[in-house]
């Protein structure tokens, strides 16, 4: 059986303010589905969560890895385009992801919490089953196909 991805919508500077109703919003992703298999994995967390679950924990893993708090992520991820690896890295340390899992793509995407107007990003990992078909796109090519 095939699960279906929530759509991404294309990554648009200035749209993550506090009056913005933007939900959604890809800014980085690399290797990730527009659908998976039940043998594959796929993992989300949204950083509100993350750091209500766990606040020291998450803010370690912002510091650590991109040098700066929740609030200047769009920067690290647009301005100074790290590679999958370091991108990688700070995903599978702030979702406390399984170390044993293969994983091969992730996806990171950002929106308006309606409520308060803060940021809320949404992080995915996926772990692709290297004996299936799964088609994956990274950003240059994730919105080429009709979703």
């Amino acid at each position: 059986m095939k699960n279906r991805i929530h759509p991404a919508i294309p990554y648009r500077p200035g749209s993550l303010g506090s009056m913005s109703n933007t939900s959604y919003m890809l800014l980085r992703q690399h290797q990730f589905p527009r659908e998976y298999h039940d043998s594959e994995i796929h993992v989300i967390a949204d950083s509100d969560r993350l750091m209500m679950h766990d606040f020291d924990h998450a803010q370690k893993c912002y510091k650590k890895h991109t040098g700066t708090g929740e609030r200047n992520l769009e920067n690290w991820l647009m301005e100074t385009k790290p590679d999958a690896d370091k991108i990688f890295k700070f995903l599978k340390d702030i979702l406390r992801a399984d170390k044993k899992i293969i994983w091969t793509g992730f996806r990171i995407m950002g929106g308006v919490h309606r409520g308060d107007g803060y940021v809320v990003w949404t992080f995915d990992l996926f772990a692709k089953d290297p004996n299936l078909d799964t088609v994956v796109y990274s950003e240059e090519e994730a919105f080429l196909q009709s979703a």
